[in-house]
């Protein structure tokens, strides 16, 4: 009787060693390479840590997994990004909207040739209202105005959006205005 409580006994912990090793496992093996269950900490040169604070994101985008490598991924840690290439644009945003332009190197730095938003809008973060694979939805709101602006990689449109009672404001300062059939060409 002793050798079959001791079988018993090889059997059941084996089972319970069995199933306790992925638990404590940090390594799965996937093909030719692993991934880890764990966040492995940062390294000698304090890289790879949680990003801190809270991200900016508002209306859908606050309810599902972000993108934290796609080229507007810098409007999701900061108030305000800048260097936000789509290409063709390069896009920057502000406390009264977005700044758009055409540099086709380099960075914006503190050039404002075309401000797009609405009539005294002032504020303080742009948040990421909605994203999908091609296209970000960024949104200012204040006590008083609302404004949002869509744009996708490689679009060579930009889509506005505000509430219904304000005032669109677009402000050029750089390059010549002409208006067409109700166009604004620059």
């Amino acid at each position: 009787m002793g050798n079959y409580n001791q079988r018993v006994f090889s059997i059941i912990f084996s089972c319970i060693l069995f199933n306790c090793i992925p638990i404590f496992s940090q390594i799965i093996e996937s093909g030719a390479g692993s991934y880890t269950t764990r966040f492995p900490g940062v390294d000698q040169a304090n890289r790879n840590t949680f990003p801190n604070g809270n991200p900016y994101l508002s209306g859908l985008a606050a309810d599902k997994p972000v993108p934290t490598n796609d080229w507007w991924s810098a409007q999701i840690k900061n108030p305000h990004a800048d260097n936000l290439f789509n290409y063709p644009y390069t896009l920057k945003s502000v406390n009264r909207g977005l700044i758009t332009s055409y540099i086709p190197w380099g960075v914006i730095d503190d050039r404002s040739p075309i401000v797009v938003g609405v009539s005294g809008l002032n504020s303080s973060a742009c948040t990421v209202s909605e994203h999908t694979d091609w296209t970000v939805t960024m949104e200012w709101s204040d006590n008083n105005h609302s404004f949002s602006a869509t744009s996708g990689i490689g679009m060579p449109f930009l889509y506005f959006n505000k509430a219904s009672s304000d005032v669109a404001q677009i402000e050029i300062n750089t390059g010549t205005v002409t208006v067409e059939n109700e166009m604004i060409l620059v």
